[in-house]
């Protein structure tokens, strides 16, 4: 694969040259410093611009319009990424080579129709459309609340910082939902075209008339260019454990802890970390695994993950409320054992071995391809090639020196009834 990143006036272009698929695969990214309040709204126009347009109004339209382009197939998304919001857009159609000279030329129409050509009646979003997609948005928001997994790492993201981004969710705010109309909204989505930062990520068999085509998509001004890092390294710290317990409806208790990773490098964010917390709580080989669930039968589910944008890591279960004081003395003793390298060479070499597997599958699917060269981008990873030869560096000995940095935060724990909150 021939990856190039071209500065055009106001907008990024990013192209992965292969011939690999029979698809070209477009990722639009629209990315701004991230506001609380605007997540709800991206989250509405992601649902919104890909269902009503002003020439295509109606899903049957749509529908016609994309089995004339040989079932182009699209979507939008709204994330969040530490600093950063973003809205994206994604399109992948049959190169003209299967299909018809020109269809190029044709995709880029629709593309155009369906991000700058949205249902607008007197200055607002039509207000059918627009209530349609708030809906949808009012409902996932709900849905959050009533699944406890979801709900409870929410909460435990709360109570780590209430000022952090860490505490804004991703699937938006009720209070923020009541808020937006059908004008403010399309005044919203004005100011994102003119002020956001704009990446343009395309792979496939391109030539260089393709690339001059999806080049002259973009007509903006002068635009601010954001560069402070995605990473976030200031969570909040604290000298005592925070333990917070909250009854719920549930029938089964859930717990999420969360740890500050302290003062890492770049090898031990991006690399050690993966290795250290699959062998903490990545699977049924992992520590957490077989000692807490396997051998004391003192919960359901358990597992660990790293969020390396804040420099975190979360350990999640699912348990019976009368096991908590021994599920975290269990835990803890694998916390202890990682710090004193009681793990053998095996359980490093199995760690490594999925993380190539995953690395390698990255290629088979186009849209992996294009969101792994995204985070390239805004997180600044190596390349597939460069990850496979540093994870090779990864030994026991930085992974015990990474467990040393494991700093034990919060202790989160979904049970029913009233609300209770502690230090210890």
């Amino acid at each position: 694969m021939n990856y190039k990143k071209i500065k055009l006036q106001n907008f990024n272009l990013h192209t992965i040259q292969t011939n690999k698929f029979k698809t070209i695969t477009i990722k639009i990214n629209f990315k701004r410093p991230l506001k609380k309040e605007d997540i709800t709204k991206r989250n509405i126009l992601s649902e919104l611009l890909i269902k009503s347009t002003k020439k295509y109004h109606s899903e049957r339209l749509l529908s016609i319009a994309t089995e004339e382009l040989y079932g182009i197939n699209y979507s939008s998304y709204s994330l969040t990424s530490g600093r950063y919001g973003i809205l994206g857009f994604n399109f992948s159609f049959l190169n003209e080579e299967y299909t018809e000279t020109g269809i190029i030329k044709e995709v880029i129409e629709f593309i155009k129709e369906i991000i700058f050509n949205p249902n607008i009646e007197n200055d607002a979003f039509e207000e059918k459309s627009f209530s349609i997609a708030k809906n949808i948005v009012k409902d996932d928001i709900e849905i959050t609340k009533e699944n406890p997994n979801q709900y409870s790492l929410n909460r435990m993201y709360d109570l780590l910082d209430e000022k952090s981004f860490l505490s804004y969710h991703p699937e938006g705010d009720l209070e923020d939902l009541q808020k937006v109309t059908s004008k403010n909204l399309y005044d919203f989505y004005k100011d994102i075209l003119q002020n956001d930062m704009i990446d343009i990520f395309v792979l496939g068999d391109l030539k260089e008339e393709n690339i001059h085509e999806i080049s002259k998509l973009f007509h903006f001004e002068e635009r601010k260019t954001y560069k402070q890092s995605h990473y976030i390294t200031d969570v909040l710290r604290r000298e005592k454990v925070k333990e917070v317990k909250e009854k719920s409806t549930f029938t089964q208790s859930k717990m999420c802890i969360a740890y500050n990773l302290n003062d890492l490098s770049d090898f031990e964010r991006d690399y050690v970390s993966y290795i250290y917390s699959f062998i903490l709580g990545g699977g049924g080989d992992s520590k957490l695994f077989k000692i807490v669930r396997e051998k004391n039968s003192l919960c359901y589910s358990i597992s660990s993950f790293i969020n390396r944008i804040y420099s975190l890591m979360t350990i999640r279960l699912g348990f019976d409320q009368k096991n908590y004081d021994k599920v975290l003395i269990n835990i803890e003793k694998c916390l202890d054992d990682m710090k004193k390298g009681k793990f053998d060479e095996k359980a490093i070499k199995r760690a490594k071995s999925m993380y190539k597997n995953s690395l390698r599958e990255i290629y088979d699917r186009p849209y992996s391809i294009l969101n792994m060269y995204a985070s390239k981008e805004y997180l600044k990873l190596d390349d597939i090639e460069e990850r496979e030869k540093k994870i090779e560096k990864v030994d026991k000995n930085s992974i015990v020196e990474f467990a040393k940095k494991v700093e034990e935060n919060l202790i989160y724990c979904l049970e029913g009834g009233s609300h209770e909150e502690k230090t210890k």
